[in-house]
């Protein structure tokens, strides 16, 4: 959550309903603004994970990029939590290798525990 909080949330939804309530000179509503804006934040960035998964060339998504790049999202992070201890381990391998070393059965594997 931290990270979605600082990467997504902040920079791409709290940062601007800051910049437009100084700008309209009301800053009473900043802090109920803040907290809607962290919570949209982080459901888009769930909505733009779970994209991901698939394939979705209208918006551009690489079928499963974020598992080839090896990122830890909250979907995969709740699916290594349920996980037994070997299924984490092995997933846990196969993330910290580069994309350049992870195989198509790999990713399988990954996406497998995901939807589990």
């Amino acid at each position: 959550f931290r990270m979605v909080y600082l990467k997504t949330a902040f920079y791409s939804f709290v940062t601007p309903i800051h910049c437009g309530l100084i700008a309209a000179g009301n800053t009473t509503l900043e802090k109920p603004l803040s907290r809607l804006a962290t919570l949209l934040g982080i459901a888009f960035q769930i909505q733009d994970d779970v994209l991901n998964l698939e394939r979705h060339p209208r918006y551009g998504k690489e079928e499963a990029g974020d598992l080839w790049e090896g990122k830890r999202t909250l979907i995969l992070l709740y699916a290594l939590k349920q996980a037994s201890e070997e299924e984490k381990n092995a997933a846990l391998k196969i993330l910290d290798r580069p994309r350049e070393q992870k195989k198509p059965e790999d990713i399988v594997f990954l996406q497998e525990l995901i939807v589990w």
